[in-house]
């Protein structure tokens, strides 16, 4: 019988060879991402294990850091892409 999981890949997701075209992004996206996956992290921990609340003021920080990254990438990007010059940096992809 023929194994049925690599169509999980194909049809459910990205499959391995090409998930590397998905990091070829700006640096800036790839913080705001990484931001999001850490806030998540920390929120997920905070509600698990009742943390203090001085963990939940750290995880609100974090959310703030990640929240003004976003606005500050969206504008760069929105602001570049209208002047057609690299008015807002946004860091070169990592290849």
């Amino acid at each position: 019988m023929k194994r049925r999981w690599p169509l999980i890949f194909r049809f459910g997701g990205s499959s391995p060879p090409s998930c590397s075209s998905h990091f070829e992004v700006e640096r800036a996206l790839q913080f705001v991402f990484g931001t999001l996956t850490i806030l998540f992290a920390l929120l997920a921990i905070g509600d698990f294990t009742e943390a203090s609340p001085s963990f939940k003021h750290f995880t609100g920080y974090e959310g703030l850091v990640c929240g003004f990254a976003a606005i500050y990438t969206g504008l760069a990007q929105v602001l570049n892409e209208l002047y057609g010059k690299n008015v807002l940096p946004l860091g070169a992809p990592k290849k």
